[in-house]
């Protein structure tokens, strides 16, 4: 809920008093509530799982950098462009980093493993699940 919180008070602050830009204003409401939802889950999957902090790092970044695209938009200031690109590019690497992260060692990577067990020949769970042995 507190990103949710965030990303109202940016639509309020930002975003609704631009008039001008009216049939933008609700989608963009929309839109923040969906990237608001992301890093909220994500936030909620790193306090469960530890190895997934930079995934809820990189979702709050990357939510950062799309208010920060808003007030440019909405409210035409331009000291927010330097923020645009310093926070979307981490928070996507971050993302793509904690995910990564987070399947090493997890169900995926075993069954990254299995997979690359079958290119010597023994036998693995095909595709399909059926125990056949790869060449």
């Amino acid at each position: 809920m507190a990103w949710q919180g965030v990303n109202l008070a940016a639509w309020l602050a930002f975003v609704y008093p631009a008039s001008r830009h009216g049939d933008l204003i609700w989608p963009a409401l929309g839109y923040g509530s969906l990237l608001a939802g992301t890093a909220g889950l994500a936030s909620g999957l790193a306090l469960a799982v530890p190895r997934c902090v930079p995934i809820a790092v990189g979702a709050a970044l990357f939510l950062f950098s799309d208010l920060m695209i808003a007030v440019r938009l909405f409210a035409e200031q331009s000291w927010a462009d330097p923020l645009v690109w310093a926070t979307y590019g981490p928070g996507q690497m971050l993302i793509v980093f904690g995910a990564a992260l987070a399947v090493r060692g997890g169900p995926l990577a075993e069954r990254g493993k299995a997979v690359a067990k079958a290119g010597d020949g023994a036998e693995t769970p095909g595709a399909a699940g059926r125990g056949e042995t790869q060449r």
